[in-house]
Protein backbone atom coordinates (compact mmCIF):
# COMPACT_ATOMS: atom_id res chain seq x y z
CA UNK A 1 0.00 0.00 0.00
CA UNK A 2 0.98 3.61 -0.93
CA UNK A 3 1.74 5.69 2.27
CA UNK A 4 1.43 8.65 0.16
CA UNK A 5 -1.81 8.16 -1.49
CA UNK A 6 -4.67 9.07 1.06
CA UNK A 7 -8.36 9.41 0.34
CA UNK A 8 -9.96 12.85 1.66
CA UNK A 9 -11.18 11.21 4.65
CA UNK A 10 -7.46 10.71 5.62
CA UNK A 11 -6.01 13.69 4.57
CA UNK A 12 -8.33 15.73 7.02
CA UNK A 13 -7.30 13.90 9.85
CA UNK A 14 -3.23 13.98 8.94
CA UNK A 15 -3.72 17.75 7.92
CA UNK A 16 -5.34 18.46 11.58
CA UNK A 17 -1.85 17.01 13.12
CA UNK A 18 0.33 18.76 11.19
CA UNK A 19 -1.37 22.09 11.91
CA UNK A 20 -1.03 20.94 15.49
CA UNK A 21 2.20 20.44 14.81
CA UNK A 22 2.42 23.95 12.90
CA UNK A 23 3.41 22.74 9.96
CA UNK A 24 2.92 24.95 6.78
CA UNK A 25 0.85 23.52 4.05
CA UNK A 26 1.06 23.74 0.02
CA UNK A 27 -1.15 22.35 -2.27
CA UNK A 28 -1.45 22.08 -5.87
CA UNK A 29 -3.80 20.98 -7.60
CA UNK A 30 -4.02 19.56 -11.30
CA UNK A 31 -5.37 16.66 -13.69
CA UNK A 32 -1.04 15.56 -13.90
CA UNK A 33 -1.99 13.41 -17.31
CA UNK A 34 1.58 13.29 -18.56
CA UNK A 35 4.49 14.22 -15.93
CA UNK A 36 6.76 16.12 -17.59
CA UNK A 37 9.74 18.18 -16.66
CA UNK A 38 7.41 21.72 -16.06
CA UNK A 39 5.63 19.09 -13.28
CA UNK A 40 8.51 18.57 -11.25
CA UNK A 41 9.90 22.32 -11.61
CA UNK A 42 6.87 23.11 -10.32
CA UNK A 43 6.49 20.55 -7.11
CA UNK A 44 9.93 21.61 -6.75
CA UNK A 45 9.45 25.33 -6.49
CA UNK A 46 6.08 24.61 -4.45
CA UNK A 47 7.66 22.68 -1.75
CA UNK A 48 10.01 25.64 -1.03
CA UNK A 49 7.22 27.58 -0.31
CA UNK A 50 6.54 25.76 3.32
CA UNK A 51 6.72 22.49 4.98
CA UNK A 52 4.00 19.71 3.42
CA UNK A 53 3.34 19.46 -0.10
CA UNK A 54 -0.03 17.99 -0.74
CA UNK A 55 -1.09 17.02 -4.40
CA UNK A 56 -4.54 16.70 -5.37
CA UNK A 57 -5.75 15.02 -8.88
CA UNK A 58 -8.61 15.50 -10.58
CA UNK A 59 -10.99 12.25 -10.67
CA UNK A 60 -11.39 10.96 -14.38
CA UNK A 61 -15.09 12.46 -14.51
CA UNK A 62 -14.12 15.77 -13.80
CA UNK A 63 -11.55 16.06 -16.92
CA UNK A 64 -13.02 17.99 -19.13
CA UNK A 65 -10.09 18.60 -21.48
CA UNK A 66 -12.04 16.85 -24.44
CA UNK A 67 -11.26 13.78 -26.67
CA UNK A 68 -8.63 11.27 -24.95
CA UNK A 69 -8.21 12.88 -22.08
CA UNK A 70 -7.15 12.14 -19.56
CA UNK A 71 -5.00 9.58 -21.17
CA UNK A 72 -3.97 7.64 -17.74
CA UNK A 73 -6.81 7.30 -15.26
CA UNK A 74 -6.73 8.37 -11.45
CA UNK A 75 -4.73 5.71 -10.14
CA UNK A 76 -2.09 5.59 -12.85
CA UNK A 77 -1.69 9.25 -12.61
CA UNK A 78 -1.43 8.94 -8.75
CA UNK A 79 0.86 6.41 -8.46
CA UNK A 80 3.11 8.20 -11.54
CA UNK A 81 3.17 11.23 -8.69
CA UNK A 82 3.64 8.95 -5.35
CA UNK A 83 7.50 8.49 -6.80
CA UNK A 84 7.82 12.36 -7.02
CA UNK A 85 9.94 12.92 -3.77
CA UNK A 86 9.04 16.79 -3.26
CA UNK A 87 5.61 15.51 -2.87
CA UNK A 88 4.35 14.51 0.39
CA UNK A 89 0.86 13.42 0.08
CA UNK A 90 -1.79 13.25 -2.65
CA UNK A 91 -5.53 13.01 -2.39
CA UNK A 92 -8.14 12.49 -5.38
CA UNK A 93 -10.12 15.66 -5.55
CA UNK A 94 -13.80 14.56 -6.54
CA UNK A 95 -15.08 17.97 -8.17
CA UNK A 96 -15.34 20.20 -10.87
CA UNK A 97 -13.14 22.78 -9.57
CA UNK A 98 -10.18 23.32 -7.23
CA UNK A 99 -12.26 24.96 -5.17
CA UNK A 100 -14.16 21.52 -3.44
CA UNK A 101 -10.48 20.56 -2.62
CA UNK A 102 -9.56 23.85 -1.32
CA UNK A 103 -12.14 23.58 0.93
CA UNK A 104 -11.12 19.95 2.10
CA UNK A 105 -7.16 20.66 2.90
CA UNK A 106 -7.42 24.69 3.96
CA UNK A 107 -3.69 24.88 2.76
CA UNK A 108 -1.68 28.32 3.63
CA UNK A 109 -0.79 28.71 0.14
CA UNK A 110 -2.26 27.23 -3.10
CA UNK A 111 0.45 26.94 -5.62
CA UNK A 112 -0.73 27.90 -9.44
CA UNK A 113 2.27 27.91 -12.46
CA UNK A 114 2.81 31.75 -13.55
CA UNK A 115 1.07 31.34 -16.71
CA UNK A 116 -2.16 31.19 -14.09
CA UNK A 117 -1.33 34.78 -12.95
CA UNK A 118 -3.23 36.99 -15.67
CA UNK A 119 -6.78 35.76 -14.60
CA UNK A 120 -8.11 37.29 -18.07
CA UNK A 121 -6.25 35.02 -19.76
CA UNK A 122 -7.82 31.79 -17.87
CA UNK A 123 -10.79 30.47 -20.41
CA UNK A 124 -12.33 28.50 -17.30
CA UNK A 125 -12.59 31.77 -15.25
CA UNK A 126 -12.10 30.07 -12.12
CA UNK A 127 -8.66 30.96 -10.97
CA UNK A 128 -10.38 34.47 -9.44
CA UNK A 129 -12.95 32.04 -7.56
CA UNK A 130 -10.22 29.66 -6.60
CA UNK A 131 -8.30 32.43 -5.11
CA UNK A 132 -11.70 34.07 -2.87
CA UNK A 133 -11.99 30.40 -1.61
CA UNK A 134 -8.44 30.00 -0.59
CA UNK A 135 -8.93 33.66 0.96
CA UNK A 136 -12.05 32.44 3.18
CA UNK A 137 -9.18 29.88 5.51
CA UNK A 138 -6.35 32.78 5.81
CA UNK A 139 -4.82 31.15 3.22
CA UNK A 140 -3.17 32.92 -0.14
CA UNK A 141 -2.07 31.56 -3.83
CA UNK A 142 0.95 31.65 -5.15
CA UNK A 143 2.17 31.58 -8.58
CA UNK A 144 5.88 30.37 -9.08
CA UNK A 145 7.65 30.17 -12.35
CA UNK A 146 9.01 26.90 -14.50
CA UNK A 147 9.32 25.61 -17.64
CA UNK A 148 6.15 25.62 -19.21
CA UNK A 149 5.15 22.47 -21.39
CA UNK A 150 1.62 20.99 -22.39
CA UNK A 151 0.61 17.51 -21.34
CA UNK A 152 -2.00 17.95 -24.00
CA UNK A 153 0.40 18.85 -26.51
CA UNK A 154 2.04 15.59 -26.09
CA UNK A 155 -1.12 13.60 -25.77
CA UNK A 156 -2.41 14.83 -28.95
CA UNK A 157 1.27 14.75 -30.89
CA UNK A 158 2.96 11.78 -29.54
CA UNK A 159 0.38 9.09 -28.81
CA UNK A 160 -2.81 7.26 -30.53
CA UNK A 161 -5.26 9.31 -29.00
CA UNK A 162 -6.08 10.39 -32.28
CA UNK A 163 -6.83 8.53 -35.07
CA UNK A 164 -5.04 10.09 -38.92
CA UNK A 165 -8.31 11.47 -40.08
CA UNK A 166 -8.43 13.40 -36.73
CA UNK A 167 -4.98 14.90 -36.98
CA UNK A 168 -5.35 15.52 -40.74
CA UNK A 169 -8.39 18.03 -39.67
CA UNK A 170 -7.45 19.20 -36.85
CA UNK A 171 -3.57 20.52 -38.71
CA UNK A 172 -6.10 21.73 -41.49
CA UNK A 173 -8.13 23.77 -38.84
CA UNK A 174 -4.31 24.69 -36.55
CA UNK A 175 -3.19 25.82 -40.21
CA UNK A 176 -5.88 28.41 -41.14
CA UNK A 177 -6.68 29.77 -37.95
CA UNK A 178 -5.50 30.78 -34.22
CA UNK A 179 -7.55 29.82 -31.20
CA UNK A 180 -8.08 34.04 -30.81
CA UNK A 181 -9.99 33.80 -34.28
CA UNK A 182 -11.96 30.51 -33.20
CA UNK A 183 -12.47 32.37 -29.75
CA UNK A 184 -14.02 35.19 -31.59
CA UNK A 185 -15.92 32.88 -34.07
CA UNK A 186 -17.97 31.54 -31.24
CA UNK A 187 -18.65 34.50 -29.09
CA UNK A 188 -20.20 36.10 -32.04
CA UNK A 189 -22.88 33.95 -31.65
CA UNK A 190 -23.96 35.52 -28.55
CA UNK A 191 -25.08 38.64 -30.54
CA UNK A 192 -27.98 36.63 -32.53
CA UNK A 193 -31.85 36.77 -31.92
CA UNK A 194 -32.66 32.88 -32.58
CA UNK A 195 -36.05 31.42 -32.73
CA UNK A 196 -36.29 27.67 -32.60
CA UNK A 197 -39.17 26.09 -33.57
CA UNK A 198 -40.45 22.13 -33.23
CA UNK A 199 -41.63 19.27 -31.44
CA UNK A 200 -41.12 18.63 -27.84
CA UNK A 201 -40.27 15.56 -27.27
CA UNK A 202 -39.80 13.66 -23.63
CA UNK A 203 -37.25 11.22 -23.14
CA UNK A 204 -37.58 8.78 -20.37
CA UNK A 205 -34.91 6.04 -19.83
CA UNK A 206 -35.98 3.18 -17.47
CA UNK A 207 -33.29 0.89 -16.41
CA UNK A 208 -33.88 -2.54 -15.20
CA UNK A 209 -32.83 -5.58 -14.53
CA UNK A 210 -32.87 -8.59 -16.88
CA UNK A 211 -34.53 -11.22 -14.85
CA UNK A 212 -34.68 -13.21 -18.39
CA UNK A 213 -37.01 -15.22 -20.46
CA UNK A 214 -40.87 -15.73 -19.11
CA UNK A 215 -41.40 -19.10 -17.56
CA UNK A 216 -44.55 -18.75 -18.79
CA UNK A 217 -44.77 -16.79 -22.48
CA UNK A 218 -42.06 -16.14 -25.00
CA UNK A 219 -40.91 -12.72 -23.88
CA UNK A 220 -38.13 -11.12 -22.05
CA UNK A 221 -39.00 -9.79 -18.30
CA UNK A 222 -37.49 -6.96 -16.98
CA UNK A 223 -37.34 -5.60 -13.43
CA UNK A 224 -37.47 -1.86 -13.74
CA UNK A 225 -34.90 0.04 -10.89
CA UNK A 226 -35.17 3.69 -11.55
CA UNK A 227 -36.60 5.64 -14.31
CA UNK A 228 -35.44 9.62 -15.35
CA UNK A 229 -37.00 11.94 -17.47
CA UNK A 230 -35.19 14.48 -19.71
CA UNK A 231 -36.50 16.90 -22.55
CA UNK A 232 -35.34 16.22 -25.80
CA UNK A 233 -36.48 17.26 -29.55
CA UNK A 234 -36.57 20.94 -30.41
CA UNK A 235 -36.53 21.71 -26.48
CA UNK A 236 -33.16 20.54 -26.42
CA UNK A 237 -32.36 22.42 -29.05
CA UNK A 238 -33.62 25.21 -27.33
CA UNK A 239 -31.37 24.99 -24.38
CA UNK A 240 -28.17 24.35 -26.52
CA UNK A 241 -28.86 27.33 -28.34
CA UNK A 242 -29.66 29.92 -25.07
CA UNK A 243 -25.73 28.84 -23.69
CA UNK A 244 -24.81 30.54 -26.30
CA UNK A 245 -26.78 33.44 -27.59
CA UNK A 246 -28.22 36.45 -25.34
CA UNK A 247 -32.32 35.96 -27.61
CA UNK A 248 -33.77 32.70 -27.86
CA UNK A 249 -37.25 32.26 -28.47
CA UNK A 250 -38.58 28.50 -28.09
CA UNK A 251 -42.22 27.96 -29.93
CA UNK A 252 -43.44 24.35 -29.72
CA UNK A 253 -46.46 22.27 -28.62
CA UNK A 254 -47.23 19.54 -26.25
CA UNK A 255 -50.11 18.28 -24.29
CA UNK A 256 -51.63 19.21 -21.61
CA UNK A 257 -51.04 16.61 -18.74
CA UNK A 258 -49.18 18.05 -15.69
CA UNK A 259 -46.23 15.83 -15.56
CA UNK A 260 -44.99 16.71 -18.74
CA UNK A 261 -45.38 20.51 -18.33
CA UNK A 262 -43.88 20.30 -15.15
CA UNK A 263 -40.93 18.68 -16.73
CA UNK A 264 -40.51 20.89 -19.78
CA UNK A 265 -40.70 24.07 -17.59
CA UNK A 266 -38.48 22.97 -14.96
CA UNK A 267 -35.63 22.03 -17.44
CA UNK A 268 -35.92 24.47 -20.25
CA UNK A 269 -32.88 27.57 -19.79
CA UNK A 270 -34.97 30.36 -17.65
CA UNK A 271 -33.42 32.61 -20.20
CA UNK A 272 -35.40 31.39 -23.14
CA UNK A 273 -38.35 33.48 -24.37
CA UNK A 274 -41.01 30.17 -24.32
CA UNK A 275 -44.29 29.93 -26.69
CA UNK A 276 -44.89 26.70 -25.60
CA UNK A 277 -48.80 25.63 -26.89
CA UNK A 278 -50.20 23.01 -24.02
CA UNK A 279 -53.01 21.88 -26.48
CA UNK A 280 -55.80 19.44 -25.16
CA UNK A 281 -56.21 18.30 -28.25
CA UNK A 282 -52.69 16.12 -28.76
CA UNK A 283 -50.74 13.77 -26.56
CA UNK A 284 -47.61 14.57 -25.32
CA UNK A 285 -44.86 12.58 -27.54
CA UNK A 286 -42.99 10.00 -24.85
CA UNK A 287 -40.00 7.97 -25.86
CA UNK A 288 -39.15 5.50 -23.27
CA UNK A 289 -36.26 3.54 -23.24
CA UNK A 290 -36.10 0.59 -20.86
CA UNK A 291 -32.04 0.33 -20.37
CA UNK A 292 -30.10 -3.00 -19.10
CA UNK A 293 -28.41 -1.28 -16.41
CA UNK A 294 -25.81 -3.59 -16.00
CA UNK A 295 -24.97 -2.51 -19.83
CA UNK A 296 -26.21 0.44 -20.46
CA UNK A 297 -28.00 -0.95 -23.71
CA UNK A 298 -31.16 -0.69 -24.51
CA UNK A 299 -33.99 -3.40 -25.21
CA UNK A 300 -36.49 -1.76 -26.05
CA UNK A 301 -37.99 1.28 -26.55
CA UNK A 302 -41.93 2.49 -26.68
CA UNK A 303 -42.96 5.71 -28.34
CA UNK A 304 -46.50 7.87 -27.28
CA UNK A 305 -46.80 9.65 -30.46
CA UNK A 306 -49.48 11.41 -32.39
CA UNK A 307 -50.97 9.30 -35.19
CA UNK A 308 -53.22 11.86 -36.81
CA UNK A 309 -51.66 15.02 -38.08
CA UNK A 310 -54.54 16.79 -38.16
CA UNK A 311 -54.98 16.98 -34.26
CA UNK A 312 -51.85 20.12 -34.71
CA UNK A 313 -54.28 21.96 -36.21
CA UNK A 314 -54.94 24.65 -33.08
CA UNK A 315 -51.27 24.62 -32.30
CA UNK A 316 -50.40 25.08 -36.00
CA UNK A 317 -52.55 28.19 -36.47
CA UNK A 318 -51.20 29.63 -33.49
CA UNK A 319 -47.99 29.31 -34.43
CA UNK A 320 -48.40 30.84 -37.95
CA UNK A 321 -49.88 33.69 -36.56
CA UNK A 322 -46.54 34.27 -34.30
CA UNK A 323 -44.95 34.12 -37.25
CA UNK A 324 -46.31 36.29 -39.41
CA UNK A 325 -46.47 38.91 -36.99
CA UNK A 326 -42.85 38.50 -35.50
CA UNK A 327 -40.69 36.40 -37.84
CA UNK A 328 -38.97 39.77 -38.87
CA UNK A 329 -37.18 40.43 -36.15
CA UNK A 330 -35.03 36.96 -35.76
CA UNK A 331 -31.38 36.96 -37.65
CA UNK A 332 -31.95 32.40 -37.43
CA UNK A 333 -34.34 30.29 -37.44
CA UNK A 334 -34.03 27.00 -36.56
CA UNK A 335 -36.39 24.15 -37.46
CA UNK A 336 -36.77 20.67 -36.00
CA UNK A 337 -38.85 18.23 -38.27
CA UNK A 338 -38.83 15.08 -36.41
CA UNK A 339 -41.91 13.63 -38.42
CA UNK A 340 -44.66 13.54 -35.89
CA UNK A 341 -46.81 16.58 -38.01
CA UNK A 342 -46.77 19.36 -35.87
CA UNK A 343 -45.12 21.49 -38.97
CA UNK A 344 -46.93 21.76 -41.77
CA UNK A 345 -46.47 22.95 -45.25
CA UNK A 346 -47.84 26.46 -44.22
CA UNK A 347 -45.44 26.85 -41.60
CA UNK A 348 -42.72 26.19 -43.43
CA UNK A 349 -43.63 28.37 -46.31
CA UNK A 350 -43.85 31.51 -44.35
CA UNK A 351 -40.69 30.78 -42.98
CA UNK A 352 -38.96 30.37 -46.93
CA UNK A 353 -40.79 33.23 -48.14
CA UNK A 354 -39.61 35.72 -45.36
CA UNK A 355 -36.11 34.68 -46.66
CA UNK A 356 -34.86 34.14 -42.84
CA UNK A 357 -31.35 32.32 -42.60
CA UNK A 358 -33.38 28.75 -41.66
CA UNK A 359 -31.31 25.74 -40.64
CA UNK A 360 -33.20 22.54 -40.86
CA UNK A 361 -32.94 19.37 -38.96
CA UNK A 362 -35.13 16.95 -40.59
CA UNK A 363 -35.38 13.17 -39.38
CA UNK A 364 -36.59 9.63 -40.41
CA UNK A 365 -38.31 7.64 -37.70
CA UNK A 366 -41.07 4.23 -37.27
CA UNK A 367 -43.73 6.63 -37.74
CA UNK A 368 -43.27 8.83 -40.31
CA UNK A 369 -40.89 6.58 -42.52
CA UNK A 370 -43.35 5.63 -45.75
CA UNK A 371 -44.22 9.04 -46.30
CA UNK A 372 -41.13 10.65 -45.68
CA UNK A 373 -39.88 13.22 -48.05
CA UNK A 374 -37.07 16.31 -47.75
CA UNK A 375 -38.73 18.04 -50.70
CA UNK A 376 -41.44 20.46 -48.33
CA UNK A 377 -37.54 22.07 -47.48
CA UNK A 378 -36.26 22.69 -51.17
CA UNK A 379 -34.33 25.99 -51.20
CA UNK A 380 -33.23 25.91 -47.12
CA UNK A 381 -30.50 27.61 -45.99
CA UNK A 382 -28.90 24.87 -44.26
CA UNK A 383 -29.90 21.18 -43.92
CA UNK A 384 -29.18 18.83 -41.79
CA UNK A 385 -29.62 14.76 -41.98
CA UNK A 386 -28.07 11.48 -41.10
CA UNK A 387 -26.80 9.21 -43.87
CA UNK A 388 -28.94 6.27 -43.51
CA UNK A 389 -32.18 9.05 -43.79
CA UNK A 390 -30.64 10.60 -46.42
CA UNK A 391 -30.18 7.98 -48.82
CA UNK A 392 -33.46 6.64 -48.08
CA UNK A 393 -34.47 10.13 -49.81
CA UNK A 394 -32.46 9.34 -52.79
CA UNK A 395 -33.46 5.57 -53.10
CA UNK A 396 -29.88 4.61 -53.37
CA UNK A 397 -27.77 2.10 -50.76
CA UNK A 398 -24.82 1.77 -52.93
CA UNK A 399 -23.64 4.94 -54.87
CA UNK A 400 -20.82 6.97 -53.21
CA UNK A 401 -21.83 9.87 -50.72
CA UNK A 402 -20.57 12.75 -52.90
CA UNK A 403 -22.29 11.77 -56.21
CA UNK A 404 -25.59 11.66 -54.50
CA UNK A 405 -25.34 15.15 -51.99
CA UNK A 406 -24.31 16.64 -55.58
CA UNK A 407 -27.39 15.14 -56.79
CA UNK A 408 -29.19 16.16 -54.16
CA UNK A 409 -28.34 19.03 -54.06
CA UNK A 410 -28.94 20.00 -57.36
CA UNK A 411 -32.15 19.29 -56.95
CA UNK A 412 -33.71 20.66 -53.77
CA UNK A 413 -31.11 23.97 -54.60
CA UNK A 414 -30.63 23.57 -50.49
CA UNK A 415 -27.87 25.90 -50.05
CA UNK A 416 -25.76 24.12 -47.13
CA UNK A 417 -26.01 20.48 -46.72
CA UNK A 418 -24.49 18.40 -43.70
CA UNK A 419 -24.81 14.46 -44.00
CA UNK A 420 -23.56 12.79 -40.65
CA UNK A 421 -22.45 9.60 -40.51
CA UNK A 422 -21.86 8.23 -36.81
CA UNK A 423 -18.70 7.20 -36.16
CA UNK A 424 -17.37 8.39 -39.62
CA UNK A 425 -18.37 12.17 -38.74
CA UNK A 426 -20.32 14.37 -41.05
CA UNK A 427 -19.91 15.50 -45.16
CA UNK A 428 -20.47 19.40 -45.30
CA UNK A 429 -21.51 20.31 -49.12
CA UNK A 430 -22.36 24.23 -50.10
CA UNK A 431 -22.33 23.78 -53.80
CA UNK A 432 -18.73 24.02 -54.53
CA UNK A 433 -16.80 22.72 -51.78
CA UNK A 434 -16.67 19.78 -49.34
CA UNK A 435 -15.56 19.54 -46.05
CA UNK A 436 -15.13 15.91 -44.63
CA UNK A 437 -15.12 16.50 -40.51
CA UNK A 438 -14.16 13.30 -38.76
CA UNK A 439 -16.55 12.02 -35.35
CA UNK A 440 -14.77 13.29 -32.30
CA UNK A 441 -16.72 10.82 -29.78
CA UNK A 442 -13.84 9.38 -28.05
CA UNK A 443 -16.81 6.70 -26.19
CA UNK A 444 -20.83 6.14 -26.76
CA UNK A 445 -22.76 6.04 -23.96
CA UNK A 446 -25.77 7.17 -25.41
CA UNK A 447 -26.65 8.31 -29.48
CA UNK A 448 -30.08 9.74 -28.10
CA UNK A 449 -29.69 14.00 -29.05
CA UNK A 450 -26.37 13.77 -30.44
CA UNK A 451 -27.66 15.34 -33.78
CA UNK A 452 -29.66 17.63 -32.34
CA UNK A 453 -26.58 19.01 -30.49
CA UNK A 454 -24.22 19.09 -33.27
CA UNK A 455 -27.30 20.77 -35.53
CA UNK A 456 -27.65 23.25 -32.96
CA UNK A 457 -24.09 24.79 -32.53
CA UNK A 458 -23.66 23.87 -36.07
CA UNK A 459 -26.55 26.44 -36.70
CA UNK A 460 -25.14 29.01 -34.63
CA UNK A 461 -22.28 29.32 -36.85
CA UNK A 462 -23.63 29.07 -40.54
CA UNK A 463 -24.29 32.16 -40.75
CA UNK A 464 -20.45 33.25 -40.62
CA UNK A 465 -20.20 31.95 -44.52
CA UNK A 466 -16.52 32.27 -44.83
CA UNK A 467 -15.62 29.91 -41.38
CA UNK A 468 -17.91 27.06 -42.08
CA UNK A 469 -14.94 24.28 -41.33
CA UNK A 470 -14.58 26.01 -38.02
CA UNK A 471 -18.99 26.27 -37.17
CA UNK A 472 -18.12 21.91 -38.65
CA UNK A 473 -15.27 21.28 -35.67
CA UNK A 474 -17.62 22.92 -33.01
CA UNK A 475 -20.79 21.13 -34.03
CA UNK A 476 -18.78 17.80 -34.28
CA UNK A 477 -17.45 18.63 -30.76
CA UNK A 478 -20.60 19.18 -29.35
CA UNK A 479 -22.45 16.22 -30.76
CA UNK A 480 -19.39 13.93 -29.10
CA UNK A 481 -19.92 15.70 -25.85
CA UNK A 482 -23.46 14.54 -25.78
CA UNK A 483 -23.02 10.71 -27.22
CA UNK A 484 -20.66 10.42 -24.37
CA UNK A 485 -23.52 11.05 -21.50
CA UNK A 486 -26.87 9.61 -20.84
CA UNK A 487 -30.00 11.52 -23.31
CA UNK A 488 -29.65 15.20 -22.94
CA UNK A 489 -28.15 14.80 -19.35
CA UNK A 490 -25.10 17.26 -19.74
CA UNK A 491 -25.56 20.50 -21.97
CA UNK A 492 -22.21 22.10 -23.44
CA UNK A 493 -21.59 25.27 -22.07
CA UNK A 494 -19.13 28.36 -23.53
CA UNK A 495 -16.56 27.09 -21.13
CA UNK A 496 -16.40 23.60 -21.63
CA UNK A 497 -16.63 24.46 -25.60
CA UNK A 498 -13.31 26.77 -25.45
CA UNK A 499 -11.60 24.70 -23.05
CA UNK A 500 -12.08 21.83 -25.27
CA UNK A 501 -10.44 23.39 -28.61
CA UNK A 502 -7.70 25.35 -26.41
CA UNK A 503 -6.40 21.86 -25.37
CA UNK A 504 -7.48 20.23 -28.95
CA UNK A 505 -5.39 22.54 -30.64
CA UNK A 506 -1.93 22.39 -28.68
Amino acid sequence: MNKKILNTKNIVKKIKLLKKNKKKIILCHGVFDLLHLGHIQHFQKAKKLGDILIVSTTTDKFVNKGFGKPYFNLSERQEALSSIKFIDFIVPSDFEDARGIIKVIQPDIYCKGIEFKNFSKDISGKIKFEEKEIKKYGGKIAFVSGKVFSSSSIVNNKTDVFNEDIKKFIKTIKRKYDFKTIQDVINNYENLNVLVIGETIIDTYSNCEVMGKSGKEPHLVLKERSVENYIGGAASVANYVSKFVKNTTFISSSGTDRSSKILIEKNLNKKINKKIIYDDNIRSIIKKRYIDQDNTIKVLGVYRINDNNNVYKKSQELIFKYLDKNIKKYDLVILCDYGHGLLNEKIIKILFKNKKYTAVNSQINSSNINYFTLEKFKKSNYLIINEREFRFEMKDQTSKLDHLIKLFHKKYQVKNLVVTRGKYGSVFFNGKNFIYCPAFANKIIDKVGAGDSFFSLFSLGIIQEEKLDIALLIGSIAGAHNIENIANSKKLDKKYLLKYIDHLLK
